[in-house]
């Protein structure tokens, strides 16, 4: 039986907003800061300011979300990725506003 191969792209997959999410873990025990996101702006923010993922998950191909691991050694890479700017993104709501 041949097993079929999906070729992973660094592309997103398209998440409908309300289902982007991140989570940020401070696992007290392993002494390691967990760091998910489902929110391509801030997947990218992170990804470039520490590097790569510990982890990706893609669907047909395309990127679902990425994870961090970062022990509380690494004190400059938790203090870039605890920066606000990585979480705050430039959503423009489709709400009517009032005049």
């Amino acid at each position: 039986m041949q097993e079929k191969t999906i070729k992973k792209s660094n592309k997103w997959s398209a998440i409908i907003t309300e289902e982007k999410e991140s989570i940020l873990n401070f696992d007290d025990f392993a002494e390691i800061l967990h760091c998910y996101t489902r929110n391509q702006a801030t997947g990218n923010k992170i990804k470039k300011k520490i590097g790569e993922p510990t982890k990706t998950d893609y669907i047909k191909g395309q990127i679902f979300s990425m994870t961090w691991d970062i022990p509380f050694s690494d004190r400059e890479r938790i203090r870039q990725v605890l920066s606000i700017n990585n979480f705050v993104t430039s959503y423009k709501s489709k709400r009517i506003v009032e005049k």
